[in-house]
């Protein structure tokens, strides 16, 4: 939140991001973002992971290789937000 000028975040496999209450700071992320790389996280609460993606309206890319949490529902839920 104190970088409102990052626009691009690699968290890939930041084992800590997939345990309460380290997952929260993906609710935290700068809406500044436009790339964001998730990949290798092994993150399941689908809830933490859908808001985060729509709160982040300036996202263009996202790498989200091997997140247990990204299913038909969670990609639906997110593109449908987004107008995809």
């Amino acid at each position: 939140m104190g970088c409102p000028g990052l626009d691009g975040l690699d968290l890939s496999f930041c084992t800590q991001l997939c345990n309460t209450p380290h997952v929260e700071a993906l609710w935290t992320l700068p809406t500044s973002l436009t790339t964001l790389s998730l990949t290798g996280i092994l993150l399941t609460d689908e809830t933490i992971f859908i808001e985060c993606l729509q709160r982040l309206r300036n996202l263009r890319e996202a790498k989200l290789c091997g997140l247990p949490v990204l299913n038909d529902n969670s990609l639906y839920q997110v593109s449908r937000q987004r107008g995809l």
